[in-house]
């Protein structure tokens, strides 16, 4: 008697705690869903999107080479080809593939947390300290502005973070059970398509092979224990780098040409203190103090050393996961080009996500865990509301499409689109449905290879000397407000009069839409008149 009633107050609890676990993450993924649906089609496209898109476009064998050209790899734009095949092309139906990875990636870190805090045979916290420190690892991702963003955008970064929280996971299982071969062909299977996808998941699986290292080393009295985690370690690790050696290769050319020319500005610790900052506080606001990030880097150093102080191998491999993508991203940058920047730390983000949850979770007293993980999830959803109270201003602006409407409204015949830079040519085309009538001023080798040279092809381009010979009577061109290195307005020869320009705001910046029409009278002065005109213009 006894005994089954023992066995019904055992079944009656897995079942309350299996009702608890399935209401929290369904929580956690509706706060997720709401902050991720809300405006994701509202706003347009922006070049690093439109790229992806276009990417997605050409034939596998085409968009493999292509991509060699550029720093990132083909697995997503090959799984975006496919989506693209299923749906729309709109803004909506396009970023729901990000938002579906992302909320993927809430689950990994709701699931892995729990699972590495509560069913683990050294010292496993309780059921409601697991819970809580789930829930808030899966609130981590839900609600920081950078998952948001990147949810709500045509790029690699909400899978990559998806693969990184998932193939930890799945190493933590692996370790639990080294014998279990299907776990180590999962887990490898899962680090190659994270390779595949982006290239800081080289960090991530740096970090991993670190994390094996540390726990054979603790297991190195036990030979018995260490040797069944050894043998199936190694096989995993070696298929992982024999399967990417491939791609590992084109990252070196990459890296290289990386290392001649990179957007990002060089490294500094106020660039530092202010990806700290974006990556866990603000996304798209400007920093105003670069030194809250370097302070919350240290903190997190002090989190990630209290979590590996546990010595459990699920502690050992979280501080790892979590402490390794960030030391070696900045160490990459003081070697050689800065790449230090908010976005290529996202995955690192999302581990640091779980070792903060584990540190709460293994606080002594509720009277501690419930305060500290409230002002968390309080502040997260704070910077969340900040997010979208951006992104709404950011709906507001006509840009590239309203530049297309007013260019097709006001055209007359054949009248070209030249662009001044490949990244908004490439935005135009999308959103054209191709190329037809545009073109992008120069020549491929007057512009840096990250703003979507390997896109395009040499009849893109239209030189000065080319418009100068041509049969038009009007040529419109598109330029930008901002001037950089690699955004410069369009400057076309004396044949050419300014004869109308409309600005158009759009929320990274001003665009120009110009035309310009012949002159008939070659023995004027036209070079003063033009510079006059373009001065009065700007």
């Amino acid at each position: 008697m006894r005994a089954a009633s023992s066995q019904t107050g055992s079944r009656r609890r897995s079942l309350l705690t299996g009702v608890a676990v399935g209401a929290a993450l369904l929580l956690t993924l509706g706060a997720a869903l709401s902050v991720r649906l809300l405006r994701l089609g509202e706003v347009h496209y922006w070049f690093d999107e439109t790229f992806s898109i276009r990417m997605a476009g050409f034939p596998l064998a085409e968009m493999v080479v292509r991509c060699s050209e550029d720093t990132h790899p083909p697995l997503f734009f090959w799984c975006l080809q496919g989506w693209l095949a299923l749906f729309d092309a709109d803004e909506w139906w396009t970023r729901l593939f990000s938002t579906l990875w992302s909320l993927g990636a809430v689950v990994c870190a709701f699931g892995f947390t729990y699972e590495g805090l509560r069913q683990t045979q050294e010292r496993p916290a309780s059921g409601g300290a697991a819970l809580l420190g789930a829930t808030l690892a899966g609130l981590g991702i839900a609600l920081s502005p950078i998952h948001i963003s990147w949810s709500q955008q045509v790029r690699m970064y909400a899978p990559v973070t998806c693969l990184a929280l998932l193939s930890t996971w799945l190493l933590w299982r692996a370790i639990r059970q080294p014998e279990s071969w299907s776990r180590w062909f999962w887990f490898t299977v899962v680090e190659i398509a994270g390779l595949y996808t982006h290239v800081t998941m080289l960090f991530v699986v740096a970090a991993h092979v670190l994390a094996l290292a540390t726990v054979l080393l603790q297991r190195r009295r036990v030979w018995a224990s260490a040797g069944r985690l050894a043998r199936p370690a190694l096989l995993a690790m070696a298929a992982v780098g024999l399967a990417s050696l491939p791609w590992m290769l084109v990252v070196h050319a990459q890296h290289r040409r990386v290392q001649d020319d990179f957007w990002i500005k060089p490294f500094d610790l106020d660039l530092l203190g202010e990806a700290f900052v974006k990556c866990f506080v603000v996304y798209q606001r400007p920093v105003s103090d670069p030194v809250v990030g370097l302070w919350i880097a240290q903190g997190l150093l002090v989190i990630l050393v209290v979590v590996a102080m546990g010595r459990r191998p699920f502690d050992l491999l979280i501080a790892c996961a979590a402490g390794l993508p960030f030391i070696a991203l900045i160490g990459v940058s003081l070697l050689g080009e800065n790449i230090v920047n908010g976005r290529y730390f996202i995955a690192g983000h999302s581990l640091a996500c779980v070792a903060v949850a584990t540190f709460v979770a293994r606080l002594p007293k509720w009277l501690l865990r419930v305060p500290l993980a409230a002002v968390v999830v309080s502040g997260l959803g704070y910077f969340a509301w900040d997010y979208h109270a951006w992104r709404a201003t950011a709906a507001d602006g006509t840009g590239i499409p309203g530049m297309l409407e007013t260019w097709r409204e006001h055209r007359r015949a054949d009248e070209p689109l030249v662009f001044s830079n490949p990244m908004f040519y490439t935005t135009a085309c999308v959103y054209a449905g191709g190329p037809s009538g545009m073109k992008i001023f120069g020549a491929e080798a007057d512009y840096p290879f990250f703003v979507g040279t390997a896109l395009t092809s040499d009849d893109e381009y239209l030189s000065a000397a080319r418009i100068d010979m041509s049969d038009w009577e009007t040529v419109w061109v598109c330029d930008y407000g901002r001037r950089e290195r690699f955004l410069m307005p369009v400057q076309l020869g004396n044949l050419w009069q300014l004869a109308t320009e409309i600005s158009l705001n759009d929320y990274s910046g001003t665009f120009f839409l110009r035309r310009y029409d012949r002159q008939r009278h070659p023995e004027r002065d036209i070079s003063k008149h033009h510079i006059a005109n373009e001065r009065s213009s700007q």
